[in-house]
């Protein structure tokens, strides 16, 4: 079933056989390497890694995205030429050029980054594309408004400024069951919980934004000794009050305040900022205050040198629930840990996002805290033994890198392709999960 048009320019046609014109001399140069279509309407910072890992296999990365930025930020054409894609297409209409393009175009396959937006682009993607999509979910938008019992349809409209939430609902689970593959980020039981919404259990692996050796710098910028006194959030923050998640931009200002009072350096990295405006209180707080230093967006394949002149990750999923469920807080998962872990500084998380916490306990490389604990953060750190924690964080640089566990995606795309995409691909490493949830996961469908 078609969705419902709306007023929006035509499909460039011209550029979209330009594109595809592009991708046949690129086929010809390359004639054994898989061809993948890698699509996201606002492409966040951690795809970087997604992209980098294909073509280091080899694969033609053709990009459509939404945004000509990264989180609005950092221009995408700024990366061309540096190894994460051979071939990049700002779209729009998104929503009718992208399925367009899949559905002319003889891709091997498509990885489609689902995120937390409108489900129009992939539900149109799906009923048009011939070749396989892996649905990417960096989070479950469907959660969000859940209770675990049922969804708040009403809240999800204001959220989000849905005209049809019923309509969206049903473009999402046409994803959900419609996709040759999945792959999710958040607690296996928030698969599980849409599975049996569904009635459907797709052919899932959980794959993080894993460690990519390569970016770890070859020297950090501050011993890993001592008592740590400076911590760091790296990731996007809003500054526009109709956003889902603006709550955070408070709640991280608030912390550093009391971070800086209790002596501690708070430093952040605002992937969201385009130098456009906005974040004033975090520019004023920085010139005010000695203890705080506020930066627009690094490149993630940049950024762990910058983050190793710190002791600790501050993961900005705090202490306030948002406008989202507990249910939902308490199953989602933050790919900013990976960073920190580039790094080689151990985590600090809420213990409101609980399968962050327990994922960095379970892993020995970070703590969940209460928001009773930044009142006097200072105690706290004196009882915890950081050795053990950067023991973790040093074993965990292996065990959750991305050459460990790129192979198990690769796996998924032969799988759902029928054809081995990929040569040597090793099969036999188990999938990451969480250990401390591992007895609630069995039954997981994971491929």
């Amino acid at each position: 079933m078609p969705l419902p048009r709306r007023s929006l320019k035509p499909v460039d046609e011209a550029r979209a056989a330009t594109f595809m014109a592009r991708l046949d001399a690129l086929r010809r140069e390359r004639p054994e390497a898989p061809v993948i279509l890698v699509t996201a309407f606002s492409f966040g910072s951690n795809y970087l890694k997604l992209l980098h890992h294909l073509r280091k296999r080899g694969a033609i990365v053709a990009l459509v995205t939404g945004d000509e930025r990264i989180n609005g930020a950092t221009p995408i054409a700024s990366l061309a030429g540096q190894g994460f894609f051979d071939i990049h297409w700002a779209s729009n209409p998104y929503v009718l050029e992208m399925p367009y393009l899949a559905s002319r175009y003889d891709f091997d396959l498509v990885h489609a980054l689902v995120g937390t937006y409108s489900p129009y682009p992939f539900a149109e993607l799906l009923r048009l594309c011939s070749a396989p999509v892996v649905a990417d979910y960096i989070d479950f938008r469907e959660l969000m408004y859940d209770d675990g019992v049922s969804v708040d349809l009403e809240a999800h409209k204001q959220a989000f400024g849905v005209q049809d939430a019923g309509l969206e609902f049903e473009l999402w689970r046409r994803i959900f069951t419609g996709a040759a593959g999945v792959v999710y980020k958040d607690s296996p039981e928030s698969l599980r919980h849409l599975s049996r919404r569904h009635g459907h259990t797709p052919r899932a692996i959980e794959f993080q934004s894993y460690v990519c050796p390569e970016w770890m710098p070859p020297e950090a910028l501050r011993p890993r000794d001592g008592t740590p006194s400076r911590a760091v959030f790296a990731g996007g923050l809003q500054c526009d009050p109709a956003q889902h998640d603006f709550k955070t931009c408070r709640t991280t200002l608030d912390v550093a305040l009391s971070l800086a009072r209790q002596g501690f350096h708070f430093t952040v990295y605002n992937a969201c900022d385009n130098g456009l405006g906005g974040f004033e209180a975090f520019r004023e707080l920085a010139d005010a205050n000695e203890r705080f230093a506020y930066h627009p967006a690094v490149p993630n394949h940049l950024l762990a040198r910058a983050l190793s002149a710190h002791d600790l990750g501050w993961n900005y999923q705090h202490f306030e629930q948002g406008s989202e469920t507990a249910f939902c807080h308490a199953r989602v998962m933050s790919s900013k840990i990976f960073n920190f872990l580039e790094a080689g500084l151990p985590v600090v998380a809420s213990r409101y996002t609980a399968y962050v916490a327990s994922y960095l306990e379970a892993h020995d490389i970070g703590l969940g805290v209460e928001s009773r604990d930044i009142g006097d953060f200072a105690a706290l750190v004196r009882e915890t033994d950081w050795d053990r924690l950067h023991a973790g964080v040093a074993r965990a640089r292996d065990t959750l890198s991305m050459d460990r566990h790129f192979p198990r995606l690769l796996d998924l795309y032969n799988h759902v392709t029928g054809k081995t995409l990929f040569a040597g691909t090793p099969g036999d490493i188990t999938p990451d999960g969480n250990p401390a949830l591992r007895a609630q996961a069995q039954g997981e469908p994971d491929a």
